[in-house]
C-alpha cells in the first residue's frame, strides 16, 4: 500500500485550535514546583523542554503540544501530558475531533515538517501563518503505534538528557564556587570588583541585516550566535550583509570581544553573552546585540564565563527596562553592571577546570544528537509511508 492511499493531508488549523501564550501571571507564579504551584508554566525555549517555572492554576489542558513561535528554536514542537501555562507568544496546540496523536504530531512537525522564520530580526512564527502549514498523518491508531515503537530511542535519549542535566548542575556549582563565590574557593587571592564601563568600552547600534551592492561585503554576529554559544569561531559565522565601510570599521569583530544580548521576551533571561576567539576581518556585528570591548587583562577563555555568574544575570535582570512583552538593557545600564575578577593566572586555572566540564556537556550533548538522528531516520521511513506499522502487533 502506497502513502497515498493510507496518509490524509490537512492543514494544522483543519485538525488543531491554536492558541498563543499570554503574559506571565506574576502573582500566580513560582520558580519551583510546590503543593499549590503544580502546574507548568512554559516558555518559547528548547532548554528543559521549555519549562520556565509553575502556576498555582491550571491555564491549558493537557493532551495538547506547544511550539517555540518566537527566538531560538523556532518551531520545536513538545507534547504536553498534563495540565499547564504558556508565556511569551508560545503556540499551544490542541486536537480537533481527535485527528492526531499529540505525541506523534510533535514529531512530525520536529522531523519533517520546515518551519519558516517571518522576520528580519529575531525568528518568530505567527500562529495564523503555523494554522496554513499542511502535514500528512496516517490513521490515528497507526500515529500510537509508530510513536510506541519510537519509545526505544526516547528512552536513550532520554536517559543521556538527564546525565547531561547532573553535569549541567555540577557546572552550575562549579560557577558558583569559583566566580560568584571566589572568596571561598580561593582564600588569600585578591579580588577586583569594577564597572563593566571601567574595565572596557560598550557599544551597540550595529549593523542591519540588508544587502546593498554600493556597500561593502561582511558577515555577521548576531543575536543568536551570541545566546547559543559560549565562544564565536569565524566558521560559525554564514550570515551574509553588506555594511558602509565607516560602519563596518566602526562595528568590527576582533579577539576578545564579549558579546551580550540585550533584551528578552522575560525579565528572568537577559543578558546573554559569548567570547570572539579570533580575529574576524571581515566579520561585523548585528543591532541587535552589545559588545564589549575590554581593555583590562583578561585570560580569553576565562572571558566566556567571568559574565555568567549568578551575581551578573541578578544585575542585568534589574538593570532591564520595559513589561510584558520586552525587556532591555541600555548601554548605560551595561556600564553599570559590576563583575568580580582575579588575577590573570587565577583566571587560567579557573577557566581550564570550567572548560573541561563544558567539554563532558558536549560530549554527551553529541550523544544524544547522534540518537536523534537515527530516530529522525526512522521516523522519515515511517513519515512518508515506506515503512508502514501495524497498530495492533506494534511490529514493522
Amino acid at each position: 500500500m502506497t502513502a497515498k492511499n493510507y496518509l490524509n493531508q490537512y492543514t494544522i488549523k483543519d485538525i488543531a485550535n491554536i492558541s498563543v501564550g499570554r503574559d506571565l501571571v506574576e502573582s500566580a507564579f513560582s520558580k519551583k514546583k510546590t503543593a499549590t504551584h503544580k502546574y507548568p508554566v512554559y516558555s518559547n525555549s528548547v532548554e528543559n523542554k521549555g519549562l520556565y517555572g509553575f502556576y498555582d492554576f491550571e491555564e491549558y489542558p493537557g493532551s495538547s503540544l506547544t511550539i517555540v513561535g518566537r527566538g531560538v528554536g523556532l518551531g520545536t514542537a513538545f507534547p504536553r501530558k498534563e495540565s499547564f501555562g504558556a508565556i511569551g507568544r508560545l503556540l499551544v496546540l490542541s486536537p480537533k475531533n481527535n485527528k492526531f496523536d499529540v505525541r506523534y504530531l510533535a514529531e512530525y512537525i520536529n522531523n519533517k515538517l520546515v518551519i519558516f522564520n517571518e522576520s528580519g530580526g529575531i525568528p518568530q512564527l505567527p500562529g495564523e501563518s503555523l494554522a496554513k502549514y499542511k502535514v500528512e498523518l496516517p490513521s490515528l491508531p497507526e500515529q500510537k503505534a509508530i510513536v510506541d515503537l519510537l519509545a526505544t530511542w526516547d528512552e536513550a535519549i532520554e536517559k543521556t538528557e538527564r546525565l547531561i542535566q547532573a553535569k549541567e548542575k555540577r557546572f552550575k556549582w562549579l560557577m558558583r564556587k569559583l566566580i560568584s563565590e571566589p572568596q571561598n574557593a580561593q582564600k588569600g587571592v585578591k579580588w577586583k570588583r569594577a564597572k563593566l564601563g571601567e574595565i572596557g568600552e560598550i557599544s551597540s547600534a550595529g549593523v542591519d541585516k540588508t544587502i546593498n551592492e554600493k556597500e561593502v561585503p561582511v558577515r555577521l554576529v548576531n543575536y543568536l550566535d551570541v545566546y547559543r554559544r559560549n565562544f564565536i569561531y569565524s566558521s560559525d559565522l554564514n550570515h551574509q550583509v553588506t555594511a558602509p565601510k565607516e560602519k563596518a570599521k566602526k562595528c568590527s569583530v576582533r579577539q576578545g570581544d564579549v558579546f551580550f544580548t540585550p533584551s528578552s521576551e522575560t525579565r528572568h533571561d537577559i543578558g546573554h553573552s559569548a567570547v570572539v576567539m579570533e580575529d574576524m576581518p571581515d566579520v561585523v556585528y548585528s543591532y541587535h546585540i552589545v559588545r564589549l570591548r575590554l581593555h583590562e587583562s583578561f585570560d580569553l577563555r576565562y572571558r566566556a564565563y567571568a559574565f555568567k555568574s549568578e551575581d551578573f544575570f541578578r544585575q542585568a535582570q534589574k538593570a532591564a527596562d520595559g513589561s510584558g512583552q520586552r525587556y532591555v538593557i541600555s548601554q548605560s545600564g551595561f556600564r553599570k553592571i559590576e563583575i568580580l575578577f582575579p588575577p590573570f593566572e587565577i583566571q587560567q586555572q579557573i577557566s581550564d577546570i570550567l572548560f573541561t566540564a563544558q567539554q563532558e556537556i558536549d560530549l554527551l550533548k553529541q550523544v544524544v544528537e547522534k540518537y536523534k538522528v537515527q530516530k529522525r531516520g526512522l521516523m522519515q521511513k515511517m513519515l512518508t509511508g515506506e515503512w508502514r506499522i501495524k497498530p495492533e502487533t506494534s511490529k514493522l
